[in-house]
């Protein structure tokens, strides 16, 4: 999900896995994408959770069905993917 929101970003571009494996391990989370709603990022974060305080599928499903509902989708023009893209550079 993060990395549909972030346009296909990788996730950790600096880190080795080993460094991505202690980063998780000490509670480090990914920052909000750009574009990404703050609902939606707020269900990742719970997907994120420790096992057992994380939704479900269902839950998953109708979170994302509720935002999908409640959003305008957006039209990205080739101009708006290279700032992004600049940007996290």
């Amino acid at each position: 999900m993060w990395e549909i929101t972030s346009l296909g970003e990788h996730p950790y571009p600096t880190k080795t896995n080993e460094e991505v494996l202690q980063y998780v391990r000490e509670g480090g989370k990914l920052p909000k994408p750009l574009n990404c709603p703050p609902t939606l990022y707020k269900l990742m974060q719970n997907c994120w959770s420790a096992e057992n305080d994380r939704p479900n599928f269902r839950r998953c499903v109708e979170n994302i069905v509720a935002l999908k509902g409640n959003t305008q989708d957006a039209i990205l023009r080739s101009v708006d993917i290279i700032k992004h893209s600049e940007v996290n550079q």
